[in-house]
């Protein structure tokens, strides 16, 4: 009887030491720093022979952006023919430390047709650059907007 009650005792004991132990779990929250992705273009004009559709056209650079903890970033650049990106098409996705995007003659042209730029007439294309992370394309940052004169 006397084992019982020791063994009552530890038991008593190890749930107190359990019970104080637990302490809340801080949460880690991962925030944009709210920095803007700078974006420079290698051209202000382009005209795009259909003849060499392989070559390089365009590239695009971006500076790193910023989130207050260390994350996978994935980064889109994206082209619309306004400049309020009401509509718009990504025209190349990109992973991790990746700051810049070569574009071909190609590519190129199948962004201004989508954006509505009729072939042989020169128009204004807008570009961006948005980064996020996860799957789910969460805590976006938007980089700022550069035009550009293309003739498809």
């Amino acid at each position: 009887m006397k084992n019982h009650i020791i063994y009552k005792i530890f038991f008593a004991f190890f749930m107190l030491v359990g019970i104080v132990s637990c302490e809340e779990r801080e949460e880690l929250v991962i925030e944009a720093n709210g920095l803007p992705i700078v974006m420079d273009l290698s051209a202000e004009s382009l005209f795009l022979d259909g003849n060499f559709p392989n070559n390089p056209a365009l590239t695009v650079t971006w500076e790193v952006a910023s989130y207050t903890l260390p994350t996978e970033i994935n980064y889109k650049v994206e082209a619309s023919n306004t400049q309020s990106f009401e509509e718009f098409i990504a025209i190349g996705t990109f992973k991790q430390s990746i700051k810049s995007a070569a574009f071909t003659v190609e590519q190129m042209n199948n962004a201004a047709a989508s954006v509505g730029i009729e072939p042989g007439v020169s128009g204004k294309i807008y570009l961006r650059v948005r980064s996020y992370i996860g799957t789910t394309e969460q805590m976006q940052q938007v980089s700022n907007i550069t035009s550009l004169m293309i003739t498809p």
